[in-house]
């Protein structure tokens, strides 16, 4: 009974005490160039949110804030909130359209800012459902939406005046711009951590790729050395013999090959690959390779025919001949 007596007074009394005490004056330049100069200190998204909203509450006490800020592609996440209803994404998602259909506009309710101020007329609905008179957009230096900045009634009743519009701008812009920049600041950082990452990835693979086939290589040498002196104490006459100890000898040579690819590979990688060029014959490589695999086509099956033309009205020494490395062709 107490309370319902006396909730009538506490009202008429609070509005009163709001109205008497909340009618901050300021002046603008002087607190726009405060705020352009504390903003370029901050390194940190969320201080700057903070910075932005405890400087619109100490020049325009508000019955309620809200920031939403869109720093990952473009996903607008409430950053701070106090006394504004932003649980419903359908109401904050309909603040936002308007926003973004504002250009860079502030959007007010229809009465909430002085006749004459220049604004762009918000949907009520919406409005009324947040509790909220103002949405000044935070935007990007291409005019994309950044962020908003969502503002109760005043605190002391009065409208919004001019003065208080342009200081809302001049907060949004100076927000904006140093948001995009420790934005811009944070994807160069990412990358250079990035370049240095896959720098350090690929030493390490270089080194590894040395590593293993040098290992390899002193293996393989063994093998063939010992398919050879294996091979010249077979009898002739066996055959199977000899034919695996010429797979033995062959794998090897394509084991050692396939060792030199991947050597060529990391030092095409690291821009050190060399190559060695000198007069060849294109056929006289075209015939060792074929003598080279023989024996991968015998054992598949397959059967190779060979036909280099004569290169017409050429002499002999100088058909088919190009200068390039021989090893790489």
């Amino acid at each position: 009974i107490v309370a319902l007596l006396f909730e009538p007074t506490r009202r008429v009394v609070q509005r009163w005490v709001d109205r008497r005490f909340f009618r901050v004056r300021y002046d603008f330049r002087q607190a726009a160039r405060k705020f352009q100069e504390d903003v370029k200190s901050y390194a940190s998204i969320d201080d700057l949110g903070r910075l932005i909203v405890e400087r619109v509450e100490t020049l325009l006490p508000v019955e309620g804030i809200a920031l939403f800020l869109a720093v990952e592609q473009d996903v607008m996440r409430p950053m701070i909130s106090r006394s504004v209803t932003i649980g419903d994404q359908h109401l904050t998602a309909a603040v936002r359209r308007q926003s973004d259909e504002a250009g860079g506009m502030l959007v007010a309710r229809a009465g909430s800012v002085e006749p004459g101020v220049s604004h762009y007329g918000a949907d009520a609905t919406s409005f009324d459902a947040l509790g909220i008179d103002i949405v000044c957009p935070l935007v990007r230096a291409d005019r994309r939406l950044l962020g908003m900045l969502l503002l109760g009634p005043k605190k002391s009743g009065t409208r919004f005046t001019s003065e208080d519009v342009d200081l809302l701008a001049n907060i949004a812009a100076g927000g904006g711009a140093e948001v995009e920049r420790i934005l811009l600041q944070r994807a160069v950082m990412e990358k250079a951590d990035e370049a240095s990452r896959l720098e350090r990835l690929n030493a390490v693979k270089s080194e590894f790729v040395s590593y293993v086939s040098h290992e390899l290589r002193t293996p393989l040498t063994s093998i063939k050395m010992f398919a050879e002196l294996l091979a010249g104490h077979l009898p002739r006459g066996d055959r199977r013999g000899r034919e695996y100890v010429g797979i033995i000898s062959g794998e090897s040579d394509r084991l050692q090959r396939m060792v030199n690819t991947i050597l060529d590979s990391a030092r095409i990688d690291q821009g050190e690959s060399r190559y060695s060029r000198r007069s060849i014959r294109i056929d006289a490589i075209l015939k060792d390779v074929l003598r080279t695999l023989k024996y991968q086509m015998t054992k598949e099956k397959f059967r190779v025919e060979l036909d280099v033309s004569r290169g017409r009205g050429r002499p002999a020494a100088e058909r088919f001949v190009v200068a390039a490395d021989p090893d790489a062709v």
